[in-house]
């Protein structure tokens, strides 16, 4: 499981226009992205209600 030889020499490959590595980095940026928005629209409105609205059981929060 261990290289034999360590170096920089190998991230040649994985930049090369063979490799798939900036693709695969542009499609986490996205994901990721895409994660922060949709938690963002989830929890600033639940955030909100619980600051300003009387609800039941709001002590124990």
């Amino acid at each position: 499981m261990l290289p034999l030889e360590y170096g920089f020499s190998f991230w040649q490959r994985v930049f090369s226009p063979r490799g798939n590595a900036m693709e695969s980095l542009v499609t986490s940026i996205v994901v990721a992205s895409l994660t922060v928005v949709v938690a963002l629209a989830l929890a600033v409105p639940a955030g909100y209600a619980l600051s300003r609205l009387k609800l039941p059981f709001r002590s124990l929060i």
